[in-house]
């Protein structure tokens, strides 16, 4: 039977099988592998730092709300899948390279029905499957956690960074999700999949897709996405709190909302002396991974929680001020910075453009769920294969290959 028609019975079975284990004891097995993926994820962590900042108390869903509700803000467009196509929004916004979100592009997925893809839905249908999470050190195995222990964590974590389900390879433990999503039609014109064109071998391309689960509190920390590819996140249950920044903009105002001159500090340099010179000792801290910098756990890793509630108010100020002439000697980079912030309420898409800097806090309560794919299309391919060539000059060759062979079959 499709998954969709069987979700209640998998819902009622998991809540009979559970009836019959006392909750403490279901707990105890939760927290033990929550524990041993925190290890694996954060070997630096002491575990009392993972709850420090008292970050908990912090209400994010409402601040959240709040941030984003400011009129003076720059949003992106919002367009409607069943009223675009392929043409429409490659010539709106890929061509242009904006950002941009598109409703209605996941509502006929499987997995937007009866609630398929509910946290506590697939902690019932998938009991026991395990999936990756946090990031572990390069070349020590991935940080994995059975779904059902993810979700209890969910409920009741209280920390600051919680650990954030981010799984590339999600078709081995739970091949039915495939079956469930597909890229919405104005994103199919994804160049790197004819990397997988006659082969069954996953690495074939690039990693490119991953299920989030994500409870309060978790996200990704500003950052670009990988080889100038750009992407489609779609929100099947939850809310998430976005902010992304255009090319050009300097990372170290990105990262630690540290206003210099581009170029030349102390002279346009908007607070002076001073504050140059305490934007340099956070940008140092920042660049070490220090405890002391404002966007970073105890361990050094960069906090997206942190950097949403401590340094997005500062970039924010500075970009209202400076653009609303409160700020004299703002340098041009920050009366002209385009900083895109809003909600992407559930059943939404977001469309990132290559290039561009993005963070993401998950806001709902319980936990949020969402798919991402990366892609590479005639707009974005000549970054694309430049960056193939210095980091997998193999799939370079490759894909070449492809696109030359596509194009002579295609000719008249």
């Amino acid at each position: 039977l499709p998954s969709t028609l069987v979700t209640a019975r998998h819902v009622a079975a998991r809540l009979a099988s559970t009836a019959a284990r006392p909750a403490r004891a279901m707990l105890r097995v939760a927290m033990e592998e929550v524990r041993v993926a925190k290890l694996t994820a954060r070997p630096g962590m002491d575990p009392e730092g993972w709850g420090s900042a008292g970050l908990a108390s912090v209400p994010v869903e409402a601040v959240a709300d709040e941030a984003a509700a400011q009129a003076w803000l720059l949003a992106p467009d919002t367009i409607s899948a069943a009223d675009s196509d392929a043409e429409y929004f490659e010539n709106g916004w890929e061509e242009r390279g904006e950002p941009v979100i598109v409703q209605d592009a996941c509502s006929s997925w499987p997995a937007m029905e009866h609630d398929a893809w509910m946290p506590a839905v697939l902690a019932a249908r998938f009991e026991g499957a395990s999936f990756e999470c946090g990031e572990a050190p390069e070349e020590e195995a991935s940080a994995l956690v059975t779904i059902e222990s993810f979700w209890e964590y969910c409920q009741f974590q209280q920390d600051d960074d919680p650990l954030y389900l981010f799984d590339g390879t999600f078709e081995s433990s739970a091949p039915e999700l495939e079956e469930e999503y597909s890229a919405p039609s104005l994103f199919r014109n994804d160049l790197l999949a004819l990397l997988c064109e006659g082969t069954d071998d996953p690495d074939a391309r690039p990693p490119w897709r991953w299920l989030l689960v994500g409870p309060t509190r978790s996200g990704s920390f500003p950052h670009v996405d990988p080889l100038g590819t750009s992407a489609w996140n779609a929100s099947v249950h939850g809310r998430k709190w976005w902010v992304l920044f255009a090319p050009g903009t300097p990372e170290d105002f990105i990262k630690a909302g540290i206003v210099d001159a581009g170029g030349e500090p102390g002279r346009d340099a908007p607070h002076g002396a001073a504050a140059a010179s305490s934007a340099a000792e956070e940008l140092a801290s920042a660049a070490k991974g220090d405890k002391d910098s404002e966007a970073h756990a105890p361990d050094g890793t960069p906090s997206a929680s942190r950097w949403f509630i401590r340094v997005l108010p500062k970039i924010r100020a500075a970009v209202h001020a400076a653009q609303s002439g409160d700020l004299p000697g703002a340098p041009a980079w920050l009366r002209e910075a385009r900083v895109f912030e809003f909600i992407q309420e559930e059943g939404a898409t977001v469309f990132v453009p290559s290039g561009w800097h993005h963070a993401v806090l998950n806001v709902s309560p319980g936990a949020t769920v969402a798919v991402t794919q990366n892609f590479a299309s005639p707009t974005n391919l000549p970054v694309v294969l430049a960056a193939l060539e210095k980091e997998h000059p193999e799939m370079a060759l490759a894909l070449r290959a492809k696109l030359s062979k596509r194009t002579t079959e295609s000719a008249p």
